[in-house]
């Protein structure tokens, strides 16, 4: 399978690498990295997580293995991330493999 188009993956954004919160603290971000060449699409919907809890999906970041960068960068649910200076949080981050390898992450997220 062929990788996403670098025309098809017209968005960039950050992701926020959070600390641990003290106390009653929100957590304190201790890093950002630029993401270039994705695609973002929003949408609303409603899905169950894995503990019943009902999540409201404001949209999906697309991360192809081949064009996006920087290169091999690895999801965290702890992370935030932060398109158009709006931030979002880590819902799932799902896998799509072509017959071989990896093809590209589909980044749930939600506000």
């Amino acid at each position: 399978m062929k990788p996403i188009p670098k025309n098809l993956l017209i968005h960039s954004a950050y992701a926020i690498r959070l600390g641990e919160p003290e106390r009653w603290e929100a957590p304190p971000e201790i890093g950002r990295t630029k993401l270039s060449f994705l695609r973002f699409e929003s949408y609303t919907t409603l899905r169950l997580s894995k503990t019943n809890e009902q999540v409201q999906l404001s949209g999906v970041l697309f991360y192809d293995c081949r064009n996006s960068r920087p290169k091999g960068y690895n999801f965290s649910h702890a992370d935030k991330i932060e398109i158009d200076g709006v931030q979002y949080n880590i819902v799932g981050v799902q896998m799509q493999y072509d017959d071989k390898k990896l093809h590209h992450l589909e980044v749930e997220l939600c506000l």
